[in-house]
């Protein structure tokens, strides 16, 4: 397997870049179509124990394996790609968290510390297992107030919509 040298318009198919079809020397038709997500930034034909198969990378960072011969040949076998930047951030994040929990544990509010230290483990404690109790006195006649101002806007807009037939105008 060599891949001849070809102008990039010739090759391509979808998406625009090289490598869409493979073409054998002399033997000047489609064999496979591989299509790509993005543009083909470099291609490589490579010999694996199960016959050749071309290693392609994208511009959008993602790097595919193409089976060649046999039973599935045109058929993606291997398929790496980048990092999301919360797929970097995330497992350190993850880490940071577990280690405070565990130390939450180790070091917690049960373990017989002098009043000052129980205090400040009593606190990290409560933190680290989401365990905030507020207390908020609100007057409940100021509530009722805005769920009743709130209901009846609901009821409204309900009203104006049914009349304006804006559900079957949406479903055009």
């Amino acid at each position: 397997w060599n891949l001849e040298a070809v102008a990039p318009g010739l090759l391509v198919l979808e998406p625009d870049g090289p490598a869409s079809l493979l073409i054998q020397p002399g033997h000047e038709r489609e064999l496979h179509k591989l299509t790509h997500p993005s543009m083909v930034g470099d291609m490589q034909v490579i010999q694996d124990p199960d016959g050749p198969a071309l290693v392609v990378g994208c511009d959008n960072g993602a790097a595919y394996v193409w089976d060649l011969e046999g039973d599935d040949a045109g058929q993606i076998y291997a398929q790496l790609r980048s990092l999301s930047p919360i797929e970097i951030l995330l497992p350190p994040f993850m880490l940071i968290i577990t280690a405070a929990q565990v130390l939450s544990f180790s070091f917690g509010p049960s373990i017989p510390w002098n009043k000052e230290v129980h205090q400040e483990a009593t606190v990290v404690h409560n933190f680290m297992m989401l365990d905030f109790k507020y207390t908020l006195v609100i007057d409940q006649e100021q509530v009722f107030w805005v769920e009743m101002k709130i209901i009846c806007s609901i009821i409204g807009l309900f009203v104006i919509c049914a009349l304006y037939s804006v559900p079957q105008k949406l479903e055009r």
